[in-house]
């Protein structure tokens, strides 16, 4: 009965699984090519000694002691940031680039008692160009901010609000951890660097600060955007040196190519599909032409069809150019993956040697035993499986609509 059902209804079955394909198909297209540009190495943070930084250091002072040149300050992330500070300066400068620790579930108190939980970034200098806010009241850190680790903070509207409902937040100072921080701005409310739980307000402070301060973080970024192949093998190398190859690099222009590859081949075996149907159509009609001139000649002088021979020649090249473009559009499709993914290429293709051990190294990485990511990362993966499940749904359904029902149909004939 059930078998019977399914066979009646595999049409109208066909067409609901490739709408729902379509939908999923749009959808995650739409999420993944909205995606931005940038490149991404993420480490776990090492764990923090005790602070020796003092804790009565006035929040707002400028000209208290420099708690990021101190000697004593020897823990983790502040030899991170030294090393990134120097090296920095490897990858040219073209590109914005930044680094940032993250920490989550962090608490912070007003003065007057107002407690909530935040995710706090502790920024380096470069990151906000990296990751732009607009600014909707006071100013953002300054360049002795970043390089005396002044206890300054920039909060986002959400936290803003949540903290300080009816009073002004610029100027005023909140707690996190021991230290007290002055507020100097307000940014729109943004889901970057990481975030465990978008509905959770954010606070920003100079990366030096936090390692003055010893603050506790549970990941360390590395960014630049909008780079080249060269930029972003930079920051890799660079960030890799820094964290000591503890963490894992991603690049979201290679991810997002990586979720959609499935479409990318469906398109090029379509679209190959459909130029052999147009040229072999366009064939057919060039014979068709020749062989009707060969006809008309017979029975014409040539000169007074001449023009329409020459205009429907032309005609006939221009298609045959328009197919010479299609095609090499589907070349470019086919081996675009080739320039973003280099690492798939040997150094010399003709060699067995170079190419097991670009194998090797491939699985290596592909092997790895932990891969840590941010939100952003994870995004584009949960698109990237919307996207599959997309293709799966409608090619079912063009089985279902097409193949089962020609199958039904010859089955009840040879009944018959």
């Amino acid at each position: 009965m059930m078998k019977h059902l399914l066979e009646l209804n595999s049409g109208r079955r066909g067409r609901v699984l490739m709408l729902l394909g379509l939908a999923l198909l749009i959808f995650s297209l739409c999420k993944l090519y909205s995606m931005d540009s940038f490149a991404q190495y993420i480490a776990p943070a090492a764990p923090e000694t005790a602070a020796s930084a003092d804790p009565g250091a006035d929040a707002g002072d400028e000209d208290a002691a420099d708690p990021a040149d101190t000697t004593a300050n020897t823990d983790p992330l502040t030899a991170q940031i030294k090393a990134w500070n120097e090296k920095r300066t490897e990858m040219g400068g073209t590109v914005p680039t930044g680094m940032a620790a993250v920490a989550f579930d962090t608490s912070v108190t007003t003065a007057l008692e107002q407690n909530q939980m935040s995710t706090l970034v502790c920024v380096g200098e470069g990151w906000l160009d990296v990751h732009p806010h607009f600014l909707t009241d006071g100013w953002l850190f300054t360049q002795t901010d970043y390089e005396k680790g002044n206890r300054v903070a920039v909060l986002d509207e959400k936290l803003a609000f949540q903290l300080f409902p009816t009073d002004e937040p610029v100027g005023a100072q909140l707690q996190i951890g021991e230290n007290w921080y002055t507020i100097i701005g307000v940014v729109r409310a943004d889901t970057s660097a990481g975030d465990a739980d978008p509905d959770t307000g954010r606070i920003y402070i100079p990366l030096n600060t936090a390692a003055a301060d010893r603050i506790q973080a549970h990941y360390v970024l590395m960014e630049c955007r909008e780079g080249g192949d060269g930029e972003k093998r930079a920051l890799q190398d660079v960030a890799a040196d820094v964290m000591e190859n503890d963490g894992s690099y991603w690049d979201t222009d290679k991810e997002v190519m990586r979720a959609t590859m499935l479409v990318r081949l469906l398109l090029i075996v379509f679209a190959l599909y459909l130029l052999a149907t147009c040229l072999k159509i366009w064939n057919r009609r060039t014979v068709s032409l020749i062989t009707g001139w060969n006809e008309e000649v017979r029975h014409r002088y040539f000169k007074t069809m001449a023009a329409k021979v020459v205009g429907l020649s032309c005609a006939q090249l221009l298609g045959y150019a328009a197919l010479a473009a299609a095609a090499f559009g589907i070349l470019r499709l086919l081996i675009a993956p080739m320039y973003v993914f280099t690492e798939w290429i040997p150094e010399v293709i003709v060699e067995w040697s170079k190419i097991s051990q670009r194998l090797t190294e491939l699985l290596r990485t592909a092997a790895q035993t932990a891969r840590y990511q941010t939100r952003q990362i994870a995004a584009i993966r949960l698109y990237g499986a919307l996207t599959r499940w997309g293709v799966i749904c409608l090619l079912t359904g063009v089985v279902l609509f097409k193949v089962w029902p020609g199958k039904k149909t010859k089955r009840m004939k040879n009944e018959d």
